[in-house]
């Protein structure tokens, strides 16, 4: 669709001036703009909302820290003195 539109000279500098800070041209970015105005974003549908969520579930699981041999080993070492500790004082776990 064409759309021709009569912009007040103040306006027209102003979007003149914020397409040349973003390295593109006056018309892409009025096309952008009413864009994010009037179109729904995909990732705000349903279907975008679930992939965007299984994205971040996955970056999550990536992030997770995973134990080192080490870390396992004095993890073990402390949960053995702890149980003996207790066990001496009577409780049985």
């Amino acid at each position: 669709m064409t759309l021709t539109l009569e912009l007040a000279p103040e306006l027209q500098q102003a979007l003149a001036e914020e397409a040349r800070k973003q390295e593109t041209t006056p018309e892409a970015l009025a096309a952008e703009t009413l864009q994010s105005l009037f179109v729904k974003p995909k990732m705000y549908t349903e279907a975008g909302l679930r992939q965007s969520l299984a994205l971040l579930i996955e970056q999550a699981e990536a992030l997770e820290p995973q134990p080192s041999a080490h870390a396992a080993r004095y993890d073990t070492e402390f949960g053995e003195i702890l149980r003996e500790k207790y066990r001496k004082q009577g409780f049985d776990l």
